[in-house]
C-alpha cells in the first residue's frame, strides 16, 4: 500500500472530526450528570435521615445546594470559566468618571457538554420529583446573593472565591 493510499484511508473531513468531538462532549456531559445525580440523591437521603427538612403545606421539603467540586466530580468547575473585568459604574452629569467596580460572569467552555449535562440531570431528577436550578451564589459583605448563571454580577470588589456555582435541589414528599 502506498503512502497516498494510506493518507486517503485515514483522512477525515473537518465535519467528521467536529462530530466526533461533539459526541465525546455529549457523552462526557451525560456521564457527569449521572454521577451528580447519584450524589444528589445520596445527600437528599442523608438530609432526610438527619431530619433536615421544612414542612410546607403539610409536605416535607428538603433543599440541598449541590457543588461539583469534589475529587470525583469536577464537571461544572471544568466547564464553567469565571471571567472578571474592571468596569465603571454610577456615571452621571455630576460624576463624569463614575466609580471603579468589577463585573463577573461565567463563560461556558463546551456548550454541547453543558447542555447534555443539564438536560440529563434534569430528566433524571424529574423522575424522582427533584427540582433543580443552576445558580451562582455570591458571598458579599452584605450577605449571600443568588444570581442566574446567565446574569452578570457587578460589585466594587469581586474575588473568585466569593462566587460559587451551585445546583439548588429541592424535593417535596
Amino acid at each position: 500500500m502506498s503512502f497516498q493510499d494510506e493518507l486517503n484511508r485515514v483522512t477525515k473531513t473537518p465535519e467528521d472530526v467536529l462530530s466526533e468531538r461533539e459526541k465525546e462532549s455529549y457523552a462526557n456531559g451525560v456521564n457527569s450528570a449521572q454521577t451528580s445525580y447519584e450524589k444528589i440523591k445520596e445527600e437528599l437521603l442523608e438530609y432526610a435521615k438527619q431530619g433536615k427538612y421544612e414542612t410546607v403545606n403539610s409536605k416535607k421539603r428538603i433543599t440541598y445546594k449541590y457543588k461539583s467540586d469534589n475529587l470525583w466530580d469536577t464537571f461544572l468547575d471544568d466547564i464553567l470559566n469565571l471571567k472578571i473585568r474592571d468596569v465603571t459604574i454610577n456615571k452621571s452629569f455630576f460624576n463624569k468618571h463614575g466609580q471603579a467596580a468589577q463585573e463577573a460572569w461565567f463563560y461556558i467552555k463546551d456548550q454541547v457538554a453543558f447542555d447534555a449535562y443539564m438536560e440529563t440531570l434534569q430528566e433524571l431528577c424529574r423522575k424522582d420529583g427533584i427540582s433543580t436550578k443552576l445558580t451562582v451564589c455570591y458571598n458579599s459583605l452584605q450577605g449571600e446573593k443568588t444570581y442566574d448563571i446567565n446574569e452578570k454580577i457587578v460589585d466594587y470588589v469581586l474575588l473568585p472565591y466569593t462566587l460559587k456555582v451551585y445546583i439548588i435541589c429541592t424535593v417535596e414528599y
